[in-house]
């Protein structure tokens, strides 16, 4: 099941969702990250984290981009980002949602004048 479901939930009537067994293996769920062994939630942190930086420098290069700054760095920090992410979900196979990552940004160089 994705997403959230809202029903009504009765004591003693309602019956729910996932079993206890259920929750537990979701809880027992770990990756693998540079070696290391994390639970599967710490690794969708540590991607919703990746994501809030990709974010983060895509808004500042689209405030330079508007106001006809250079923002090169920017665009190579993003890239630098976004490498990092790939090599994060290819260690831990988790899925890319690349809608989280914000849209597109313009590249403004700046010219000698």
């Amino acid at each position: 099941m994705t997403g959230h479901s809202f029903y009504p939930f009765f004591e003693g009537i309602s019956e729910n969702e996932y079993t206890k067994a259920i929750l537990e293996s979701y809880a027992d769920e770990t990756v693998i990250y540079n070696g290391e062994e994390i639970s599967f939630y710490e690794a969708t942190q540590k991607q919703r984290a990746i994501e809030r930086e990709i974010r983060k420098v895509k808004r500042e290069a689209s405030a330079l981009a508007a106001a006809g700054q250079d923002n090169t760095q920017e665009i190579g920090e993003i890239k630098s980002l976004q490498a990092v992410m790939r090599d994060f979900i290819k260690q831990t196979d988790l899925d890319r949602q690349y809608i989280r990552e914000g849209g597109r940004v313009k590249r403004v160089k700046r010219t000698e004048v």
